[in-house]
């Protein structure tokens, strides 16, 4: 009676090995080659992340963000930089950042204003 302790391997004899190796080393080139594409993708998009950090102004100016938080401050930023370049009634310190309706071109009396982050910080520092 064989237990599971007790039981022996069986050695595979050397053409079933080699038929094994051959499968394997068809399967692992492939996936290898798979492997090295999403690395080589994940390095990319690691990189171009790092490279917006270094555009969006933060406080203090070496603070790591996570890639979340890049993606909304860049849009925040963006934001900001659009309404610095097109409203009229901009001031030097504050932009309004105007809420519109997504399918409304044009400002109205019932728009919520809202004051940008990034002028928040810009009077915290001229002040």
């Amino acid at each position: 009676m064989n237990t599971d302790s007790t039981r022996r391997k069986r050695r595979m004899s050397p053409t079933t090995s080699s038929n094994k190796l051959a499968s394997n080393v068809k399967w692992i080139k492939p996936r290898y080659l798979a492997n090295q594409r999403e690395r080589d993708r994940t390095h990319s998009v690691n990189s171009a992340f790092v490279e917006l950090r270094h555009l969006i102004p933060t406080e203090p100016a070496d603070r790591k963000l996570s890639k979340i938080e890049t993606l909304r401050l860049a849009v925040s930023y963006i934001n900001h930089l659009h309404c610095v370049l097109s409203l009229p009634n901009v001031t030097q310190n504050h932009c309004a950042f105007i809420k519109m309706r997504s399918n409304e071109n044009d400002l109205d009396d019932n728009s919520e204003q809202h004051l940008c982050t990034f002028c928040v910080n810009h009077s915290s520092f001229s002040n």
